[in-house]
């Protein structure tokens, strides 16, 4: 009897241990909007912008900018070019002096920008999609940018178009 009682004991225990993990894995929730989806933490809450989307966590915020192919040819530039190439056309209208880089598929740069609110990194990545570039950029205080950037990468990961 005492057995028994050690065992169930025992089992309760891993039981309660596993139930306390599981607890830690943070929650995801898929944003949409315009044909887009990201995979986002469950801290990110959707904010009006000027942008496409905005998603905004207690300590980052992600900006989507979707350009239409027909809007750039409207504007002269033609919409049969890599997302590589449209990122450097990208950084080059703002003035930013960055290496383009492609990594496991996904298409990106990085830079600082300096604000009244402090100094904050950039981590954008650019998608083509059927009918758009996607300019999606992740950003965050440059004091934690480090410790953030997998994390990023990760959500740029469940980036469709």
């Amino acid at each position: 009897m005492a057995e028994k009682v050690v065992k169930t004991a025992i089992l309760l225990l891993i039981l309660a241990v596993l139930y306390s993990f599981s607890g830690c894995s943070e929650k995801m929730h898929t944003f949409e909007k315009d044909g887009m989806s990201i995979t986002l933490s469950d801290d990110f809450k959707e904010k009006q912008s000027n942008n496409t989307a905005c998603y905004e966590s207690s300590n980052a915020v992600v900006l989507v900018k979707k350009e239409g192919f027909a809007a750039m040819s409207d504007a002269g530039l033609s919409p049969d070019i890599s997302a590589a190439e449209y990122s450097e056309l990208v950084a080059k209208s703002n003035g930013l002096d960055v290496s383009v880089t492609e990594e496991n598929e996904i298409v990106y740069f990085e830079y600082n920008m300096d604000t009244d609110f402090g100094n904050f990194k950039y981590f954008a990545c650019v998608y083509k999609g059927s009918d758009a570039f996607w300019l999606i950029q992740f950003s965050c205080s440059a004091d934690i940018y480090d410790d953030v950037k997998d994390e990023f990468f990760t959500f740029a990961q469940s980036v469709k178009v």
